[in-house]
């Protein structure tokens, strides 16, 4: 259990969006009941469902109100989860806040040693915390950890890691409130249907210090429909389209930011790739050679995306590289 005295124990708001959750809600409203640490807010955001989720949070607010977990319910018209948390934030008291969906999960001692760490480490503005990686058809095994591969999980300054998507995960983050509400004015984000981990997390990134909890506090579960997932969408168009829309949620967000040119030139580049391997796993040619002359006009192509345009471009390559590469993928088996 928490050792601070009572009296010096800051309020944690945990800001949780919800569309069409009542399957999940039970075991995330769980995972926050049993947290050690009990000086907690939870603020649901309801975007519009048409479930039967407040029935579920209904017969929780007993079981909160035993734990002296305060719960705020909101419902709002369907608009995404960046108008969902702006409702959150607004309406948040803790000193400390943090925002999680209705279909992943805390571990136990998630909030007080997020709390633990901000006490010990006055200068940060953010703490971010490793997660297990689970699926949603069976979440008792573990299929990795968000940290895995990740070379710079201690970096304190963490803007450009975020911005490049490099040795970098958002982890299931936890900031400080009155240093968010120096950078974000009116506690108000970008209102996209998704991406609110740049929304929130690129401005403090920027001006402030970032923690890191080198244990898995969280359970990120995967779902095969979920609209983060990529690969859901069938059509090109679509899978596309939600590119774009990310590479619009940064540049929304760097408009509020004194940063250089070049850095939204970075993120261009970055889904101009991204769309190019979306083109090349389509088969279509005419994305494919769009977004490589985009990176071409900004004299900024490498040998891999040469290597992905041509392999798109022609057929004949790509089965020929293929039938090359294939005996050292069998061999790295």
């Amino acid at each position: 259990m928490f050792n601070i005295e009572k009296h010096e124990i800051p309020l944690v708001s945990i800001i949780t969006p919800c569309y069409n959750m009542a399957n999940y809600i039970s075991r995330y409203l769980n995972s926050i009941i049993k947290q050690t640490y009990k000086n907690i807010e939870i603020i649901i955001v309801d975007d519009g469902s048409n479930d039967n989720l407040i029935d579920i949070i209904n017969k929780y607010e007993d079981k909160l109100n035993k734990e002296n977990i305060k719960l705020k319910y909101f419902y709002k018209d369907n608009g995404g989860l960046g108008s969902a948390i702006n409702v959150g934030l607004k309406n948040m008291e803790g000193d400390y806040f943090c925002w999680c969906d209705a279909d992943n999960f805390y571990v136990p001692t998630y909030v007080e040693e997020n709390i633990k760490m901000f006490i010990s480490n006055p200068n940060y503005g953010i703490i971010r915390c490793d997660g297990y990686i689970v699926n949603e058809n069976d979440i008792n095994k573990i299929v990795a950890r968000m940290s895995y591969g990740n070379k710079d999980k201690f970096n304190e300054k963490l803007f450009m890691n975020a911005i490049l998507e490099k040795n970098f995960h958002f982890g299931c983050a936890m900031v400080k409130t009155s240093l968010f509400d120096k950078c974000v004015k009116d506690r108000n984000i970008y209102p996209s249907r998704e991406g609110q981990n740049y929304q929130i997390l690129l401005p403090m990134f920027y001006y402030y210090k970032s923690g890191y909890i080198d244990q898995p506090l969280f359970y990120f579960v995967r779902r095969s429909n979920s609209i983060s997932n990529i690969t859901n969408y069938q059509n090109i168009n679509l899978k596309i389209k939600q590119i774009n829309e990310y590479e619009k949620i940064i540049k929304e967000v760097l408009k509020t930011l004194p940063v250089e040119k070049k850095i939204i030139k970075l993120v261009e580049q970055k889904y101009s790739r991204r769309k190019m391997l979306v083109a090349y796993q389509e088969k279509n040619k005419k994305i494919l050679q769009q977004e490589f002359s985009k990176l071409k006009k900004h004299n900024c192509i490498n040998y891999k995306d040469y290597i992905l345009y041509y392999r798109g471009s022609y057929q004949m390559l790509d089965i020929l590289l293929k039938i090359i590469l294939l005996p050292k993928r069998i061999i790295s088996r």
